[in-house]
């Protein structure tokens, strides 16, 4: 349980963190918005201080850097667990001052007696938001050891697929051998004048000559 030294110095600390003063810092931080899912209209009441609750969110986020979902809804939840134990750490402190207000009592033991079970309500609150807050830091803990002992693949990012080495042209086959022709089976050869086969030893032939015109002998043969 935080003292009130503790939440007098956190206060001293917050009034530190004026924010951004670049121009580039101030464009960063109006984007707070887009990061984490509190609203300070919402988590601050009228009487609390709007400016400590940003200041609170400044200094979470700047020691964490959440940059993941997971990792930012467990940041917020840091940040609301603390912003509630600060609240019912007031709220306890304004029981006693509103016992002693009303009563005149200036016994502490008196004072509680009187308002013992108000104390028990605002005691399981703070109880409650410190072990919300114990236990998001334990899981934000967790998840990061756990991040960087075994990291996720990025299996969005596709690997170039390597490319197979260009094969070696194959040497052209030499050309067939063709078997020679035979010239007795081609009436001519490819590529050379066609020469008739001389026939040798063999009978001259002799045309016929018709009878008519033989040529009449000069001495016919005569009668016996």
């Amino acid at each position: 349980m935080a003292t009130d030294r503790q939440i007098a110095a956190n206060r001293e600390n917050s009034k530190h963190c004026t924010g951004p003063r670049t121009e580039t810092g101030k464009a960063k931080s109006s984007q707070n918005a887009l990061k984490t899912g509190l609203d300070a209209k919402s988590e601050v009441l009228r009487f609390e201080s709007r400016p400590d609750y940003e200041a609170l969110i400044a200094e979470f986020y700047a020691r964490y850097h959440p940059t993941v979902p997971e990792d930012r809804a467990l940041v917020d939840m840091l940040i609301s667990s603390e912003w509630l134990t600060r609240r019912y750490m007031s709220i306890d402190t304004a029981v006693w001052e509103h016992e002693f207000f009303r009563s005149g009592e200036t016994s502490l033991g008196a004072t509680f007696l009187k308002s013992q079970q108000a104390f028990e309500r605002v005691g399981r609150r703070i109880n409650w938001a410190q072990r919300n807050y114990q236990l998001a830091l334990k899981q934000l803990l967790d998840i990061r050891a756990k991040r960087i002992a075994e990291p996720e693949p990025e299996a969005y990012i596709q690997e170039p697929t390597p490319e197979p080495p260009n094969p070696e042209p194959e040497a052209a086959a030499p050309p067939a051998e063709t078997e020679s022709l035979n010239p007795k089976l081609v009436s001519f050869l490819p590529g050379t004048p066609q020469t008739p086969e001389i026939a040798t030893n063999q009978p001259e032939i002799v045309p016929n000559t018709p009878a008519h015109d033989a040529e009449p002998e000069e001495n016919p043969p005569t009668a016996a």
